[in-house]
């Protein structure tokens, strides 16, 4: 696996989490204690629903467990903290690299 694509993931998984943030504390549990605290924390919203949207919701979240569960332990921290990178523009980003370039080659 390349250093970009792992790079990538990780970035995803802390994107993930900041939008969906139920899936930072799934990250932090293994499969069964997430399904138990998740279907506990969604009772109050299941017992509104009829018997197949119930079943529909249950089945999503279990789906959204395996998936959190199933990646890398690096994914699963960067879930956890969700999306720390700073923002940049790209044009600034190329700004700040030139000057640091030209300041590094004219002492």
């Amino acid at each position: 696996m390349s250093e970009d694509y792992t790079e990538e993931n990780i970035l995803l998984a802390g994107q993930i989490s900041n939008k969906e943030p139920r899936f930072k504390t799934m990250a932090q549990m293994d499969r069964d204690s997430a399904f138990a605290f998740h279907f506990l924390d969604a009772l109050p919203t299941l017992k509104d629903l009829g018997p197949e949207d119930k079943c529909k919701e249950i089945l999503k979240l279990n789906g959204q467990i395996n998936f959190i569960t199933s990646l890398s332990e690096l994914s699963k921290l960067a879930a956890i903290m969700g999306d720390t990178r700073r923002r940049y523009s790209g044009k600034g980003l190329r700004e700040a690299l030139n000057v640091e370039r030209n300041t590094a080659s004219n002492p």
